[in-house]
């Protein structure tokens, strides 16, 4: 039978990781990857025998294909900090590693609960991720949000569901939302990239809430539907905006350091070419200047 290391990161997760702990109780392994908690994260995953180490974020994927790296065993378990196994997918996860199916990977259904804690299981809330595997054939890609599971080799299909409690309340998800499209804006980012459209910026909204909600059937669940609908609709629009952000800081940067270059450059000529005067005064009048422009590039 395969030993299998359930490998989680995590920061300020202590109102939700005691639940993913306790449905992974299983594992031969539960190895966290905590990033500077400041709540009783590490204290309520000690409680439950966890290993703990500790790591400064780098980007989901990276750190996360750290930790399986880290791990005891070579069949890796990959759970977010807000996710549980159930009792039926642990059965399911068992019996697929005693088989022997020359499997590279499995890929798990895993099922999104909105902030009112529904359980719905319709399609549209959940999708299909590569979150067991052996890691001597993949890992994590090295994606700073939105990360996936690359292998070598055969995969196959689990049936039993992981929930996903990723929204405990709307302020809950705009805390997300806000990191998440910061983080995806930034992944976007090129200095010599085409710079996003502001027209496809505004289309993507009215586009996207019919996309989730009529054509998704987001439009069937109520109240939740229509506000996840909305708030998701946003997403595309506002990473579209930080990404020009992001253009903006990058060229503010560069024409300052233009700047600088030439004012370095003209003291060098007037230097050359002016009359001796005393080397404190020339150097203030020239020095000072680039050096708060170089100030203002870096606050930039």
């Amino acid at each position: 039978m395969q030993k299998i290391s359930a490998v989680i990161i995590s920061f300020n997760e202590e109102l939700d990781i005691a639940r993913t702990l306790a449905s992974l109780a299983w594992c031969d392994e539960v190895l966290v990857v905590d990033s500077g908690s400041t709540d009783r994260t590490v204290e309520v995953c000690e409680s439950f025998g966890c290993k703990v180490l500790q790591r400064d974020f780098s980007g989901y994927g990276e750190l996360k294909a750290w930790a399986v790296s880290q791990a005891a065993h070579d069949w890796i378990l990959a759970v977010d900090a807000d996710e549980e196994i159930s009792p039926a997918l642990k059965d399911e996860v068992l019996s697929a590693l005693a088989r022997s199916e020359n499997c590279s990977g499995y890929y798990i259904p895993v099922t999104t609960l909105l902030w009112d804690q529904v359980v719905r299981k319709s399609g549209r809330h959940t999708k299909l991720k590569l979150r067991l595997f052996d890691r001597r054939f993949g890992n994590f890609r090295n994606q700073l949000v939105h990360e996936s599971v690359s292998v070598e080799g055969r995969t196959g299909r689990l049936r039993q569901p992981m929930y996903n409690h990723s929204f405990t309340s709307i302020s809950d998800y705009f805390d997300k939302f806000n990191r998440y499209s910061t983080l995806a804006a930034l992944e976007d980012f090129r200095p010599t990239g085409r710079k996003p459209s502001f027209l496809r910026a505004i289309a993507a909204l009215p586009l996207t809430f019919i996309q989730f909600y009529f054509l998704q059937g987001f439009i069937w669940d109520g109240a939740a539907g229509f506000t996840w609908s909305l708030f998701s609709a946003f997403y595309p629009t506002v990473r579209y905006f930080k990404l020009s952000e992001f253009h903006r800081a990058y060229a503010q940067q560069q024409l300052a350091e233009n700047l600088l270059a030439e004012g370095s450059s003209a003291g060098e000529k007037s230097q050359q070419s002016a009359p001796r005067r005393p080397e404190p005064q020339l150097a203030g009048e020239f020095v000072g200047a680039p050096s708060s422009l170089e100030e203002h590039a870096g606050r930039g």
